[in-house]
């Protein structure tokens, strides 16, 4: 374990992203106006960003849960969330699955049925 811990600092120093080399506020607004290149469509930006296109409403209602999906490349992440009113996040009914075709390949009504079973587990604890 000690020689991969080692292996692990030196790479992290070889290529200068070791704690003590990395001067966190410069990087993570490098890392920010990466981002803002990357959902404005800069084709020289090394992220490639998708826009939501959503918007949220003035005010956060309290305590009321709303479902969330989170459908990346490798896993699906599904759970409640709602807000108290110090508008603090309350997450309840978390799972982590792969996504649908990961592991094989799927019909699109397949990978459709998988992300609707796991909407309807959380509607049904939302309106129990």
């Amino acid at each position: 374990m000690d020689q991969i811990i080692q292996r692990t600092e030196e790479f992290l120093t070889q290529y200068k992203i070791d704690s003590d080399q990395i001067e966190m506020k410069t990087f993570i607004d490098s890392f920010q106006q990466e981002m803002e290149r990357g959902l404005a469509g800069d084709h020289g930006s090394s992220l490639k960003m998708i826009p939501t296109y959503t918007t949220i409403s003035e005010t956060i209602p309290a305590n009321q849960k709303v479902i969330v999906i989170d459908a990346g490349g490798t896993n699906l992440r599904t759970c409640l969330v709602s807000f108290d009113e110090a508008k603090n996040p309350h997450i309840s009914e978390f799972k982590k699955t792969s996504m649908p075709g990961v592991k094989s390949e799927v019909t699109a009504l397949e990978f459709f049925a998988i992300i609707a079973d796991e909407v309807e587990r959380l509607f049904i604890t939302v309106i129990a």
